[in-house]
């Protein structure tokens, strides 16, 4: 059996993370299409947020799960301005 996951972090000042799981490879892909969506890198930079999208491909057997990584996008903030006090 196969499902494609997608596992979203962000790194900045709060741990958002979040998996989602999908039964077909087109379902994980439209989702990491929308995660690093420029929309999405917009929004992060408004918030200056730096984050992480994978997407894994992960094969379950009847020994330990195969785990491949597909597709890897990182958002690294550069903004100049800081909240540190």
């Amino acid at each position: 059996m196969e499902i494609w996951v997608v596992i979203h972090t962000n790194g900045s000042y709060t741990d958002e993370t979040g998996t989602s799981y999908f039964k077909s490879e087109k379902e994980g892909l439209l989702e990491f299409q929308n995660l690093t969506s420029q929309d999405t890198i917009d929004y992060h930079n408004s918030q200056m947020y730096s984050y992480n999208v994978r997407l894994e491909k992960v094969t379950l057997g009847p020994s330990t799960p195969v785990v491949e990584i597909l597709k890897e996008f990182t958002y690294d903030d550069t903004s100049e301005e800081s909240y540190q006090y």
